[in-house]
């Protein structure tokens, strides 16, 4: 075997691709992206199902940092509040230790949330608005629903996932943009998981007012208020957190069954609040 007289030459343009990379590497960030918005799925389902086996004890010592601290301008109507709440409780069948304490606020706001650690948030506006304990009732029992079915502690570990994966994929990239456009992609997975839990707690809310009082009536005054001064105008389905007004007052409908039912005022100290169908901007339940 002779050697070669010369060593051999490497073919034309070997180290001149005809592509320049950019298609590699595009393809490369479309596949991690789609793989970060899959991950993020898969975490934020495991984070809600195993948020409600944290036990509340451990999710009321955490809320004991970040309590809301109110100092109500209004004892009466505040503990009014608390023990209409209590009452719904019951009606609710809250398991054994779990327990609702609410917060009156003097925001003029119609609005109430649910917190970590069973704390329920109320604002002035929004009893304000109200012209009867049924349609208050049926506020409270759909806060108290998102407490007994743990959805606070629920939507904790959603965000610290969607946080955590997006932070990463952040520091991992350095582009600002892809963080801004993937966190938008991630968050279209979980909205879904919000509207659920917003039916889910007008269900429970309409089981604990027929517990309570017998019947369901008044319970769509809230939602008819925000429907007339507000409509069912804004986002998209999609972008939406919260059912339509109009979906909710269907649903509401469905489950009324007495007709003229009489409806229980609002107690005293509730009423000095400006209750009676105040005709201020609606809020949102939470």
């Amino acid at each position: 075997m002779k050697a070669p007289r010369r060593n051999p030459q490497p073919p034309e343009g070997v180290n001149s691709p005809e592509t320049s990379g950019l298609g590699e590497f595009l393809t490369l960030a479309a596949g991690l992206a789609v793989a970060a918005v899959v991950v993020t799925a898969v975490l934020v389902v495991a984070a809600q199902r195993l948020a409600p086996l944290v036990p509340f004890e451990w999710e009321r010592a955490v809320a004991r940092g970040v309590e809301p601290g109110v100092v109500s301008q209004y004892p009466q109507a505040r503990d009014a509040l608390q023990a209409l709440a209590d009452e719904l409780a019951v009606a609710a069948d809250l398991p054994e230790g779990m327990s609702v304490r609410v917060h009156l606020t003097d925001q003029a706001v119609p609005n109430a949330f649910a917190t970590l650690g069973g704390h329920v948030i109320v604002t002035r506006g929004l009893v304000a608005t109200l012209s009867s304990e049924n349609a208050l009732a049926m506020v409270l029992a759909h806060e108290i629903a998102h407490v007994k079915h743990r959805d606070p502690v629920r939507a904790l570990g959603r965000s610290a996932v969607i946080s955590l994966v997006w932070a990463a994929i952040s520091g991992a990239t350095g582009q600002s943009g892809v963080q801004e456009v993937l966190g938008s992609a991630g968050l279209m997975t979980v909205l879904s998981f919000n509207r659920d839990m917003e039916r889910a707690a007008d269900r429970a809310a309409l089981d604990a007012l027929r517990a309570h009082y017998g019947h369901v009536a008044g319970a769509g005054e809230f939602f008819r208020h925000m429907q007339q001064r507000r409509g069912d105008a804004g986002p998209v389905d999609l972008l939406r957190t919260h059912p339509r007004s109009a979906e909710r007052l269907a649903a509401i409908a469905r489950r009324t069954r007495a007709a003229g039912a009489s409806l229980e005022p609002l107690p005293p100290p509730l009423q000095a609040l400006g209750g009676g169908g105040s005709s201020r901007p609606s809020g949102a339940v939470k």
